[in-house]
């Protein structure tokens, strides 16, 4: 997958409705709403978890992968000393610094990135990662395995990420329209009502079985701490990958 295609693709969404692309099933219109619902996600998804992990959040950093326009940035902003918050979107980017200025939220950096790589961070730099409804849009096993490499590579030996994936079974709803999708003229589903930019493997992204994510994390170097179910989709359809890094390999 051309990662060029992603920038374009996601860039494409963001000129044409940044917020329905981000939150899809909720977008109406309220900006005010939107970032609610972020906070709202935030105590169901960090608050019960995270001080396991992080006691003190406020003396902590944070990098959230796939921000979009800042939903959940501005969340973690709250929580966390520092946040660093990137997108493959340039105009996601831009958007988002638009929303959030500077003298307002002091803490809150954002950065556009390729999508496959966060390089411009130090190497065990940040104490947690967060990230979600972002990697059931990545085209590929290859592109997931880049970013779970950065993320061992930014984490700190202590740190932690929260990572949100798609586990949906081959006969799930979306699964099978994923492949209808392929099969089907994007023009006949423009005419059926469904919204533009949605047909490719960079919206139908990749679903993965515990399996998939036990290699994926091997190959990754990162240790699986715990899954959690996600209260914010239906039952079987997403989880939270909690893992740390492991010692790289020694190498002779």
């Amino acid at each position: 997958m051309n990662n060029n295609l992603m920038q374009e693709m996601w860039n494409q969404r963001a000129k044409q409705d940044a917020f329905y692309y981000v939150e899809s099933a909720f977008w109406n219109g309220n900006i005010d709403a939107f970032f609610a619902l972020g906070e709202e996600r935030a105590k169901l998804i960090i608050d019960p978890h995270i001080t396991q992990f992080i006691p003190n959040t406020s003396n902590a950093s944070a990098l959230e992968i796939g921000c979009g326009v800042g939903r959940f940035s501005r969340a973690l902003a709250k929580r966390f000393c520092k946040v660093v918050a990137v997108d493959v979107s340039e105009e996601m980017i831009k958007k988002a610094k638009e929303l959030h200025p500077v003298q307002k939220y002091p803490n809150l950096e954002f950065q556009a990135t390729d999508g496959k790589s966060i390089s411009f961070l130090p190497t065990e730099s940040t104490d947690f990662i967060f990230s979600y409804e972002v990697f059931q849009h990545m085209p590929s096993y290859e592109v997931i395995l880049n970013n779970l490499q950065d993320i061992h590579k930014v984490l700190k030996s202590k740190g932690v990420a929260f990572i949100h994936l798609r586990t949906e079974s081959l006969f799930s709803p979306n699964t099978v329209k994923k492949t209808l999708k392929r099969i089907i003229p994007n023009s006949i589903w423009t005419t059926l009502g469904f919204k533009p930019f949605t047909f490719d493997d960079t919206w139908t992204g990749t679903s993965l079985t515990r399996k998939n994510i036990q290699q994926l994390c091997t190959s990754a170097n990162l240790k699986i701490l715990q899954f959690i179910d996600d209260p914010t989709h239906s039952p079987g359809t997403r989880i939270f990958l909690v893992a740390t890094p492991m010692p790289l390999p020694i190498t002779s």
